[in-house]
């Protein structure tokens, strides 16, 4: 949350008018890929922790883990992308009035599919009973108050 709070109010502030404040908002997005490239490298541990005990998962959260690892590769190519645009100095890579074809291949076409791979996943992944049942087969959200559970 705190990178996305920092490249948003980077991304703002130095797209507006006022040149004087450029470098300071330059700053913030910059500290902002660096804690996404942290966190990137956080989630790939995890994603490696977790397929090793991958034949351990119920199917429903394999098929999640499996929507994680695919998108691995995209999610690099997008870090790249912001990294390359925050500390390059190169028009190509700017997030506006940058090159389109370098944007759409690096950017747009990965965040789309990234969110592809979950709606799948989603959508293949079965319900996970204890999710909606709760502990002991009771249906979470039939509980009612006059009717506890000694």
């Amino acid at each position: 949350m705190l990178a996305l709070i920092l490249s948003i109010v980077g991304g703002t502030r130095i797209s507006s008018s006022d040149t004087s404040k450029h470098n300071s908002e330059e700053t913030f997005e910059k500290a902002g890929a660096i804690i996404f490239l942290i966190s990137y490298v956080v989630i790939v541990a995890f994603a490696m922790l977790a397929m090793a005990e991958s034949r351990d998962l119920p199917r429903g959260e394999k098929c999640i883990l499996y929507a994680v690892l695919v998108s691995l590769p995209f999610l690099a190519v997008r870090l790249l992308y912001s990294l390359l645009a925050d500390f390059e100095d190169n028009n190509t890579f700017y997030t506006v009035g940058g090159n389109a074809i370098v944007q759409l291949c690096m950017a747009i076409i990965e965040e789309l599919l990234v969110t592809l791979f979950f709606l799948v996943a989603d959508l293949v992944a079965p319900a996970l009973d204890s999710l909606v049942n709760g502990a002991g087969g009771i249906p979470m959200n039939s509980y009612s108050v006059g009717k506890g559970v000694a």
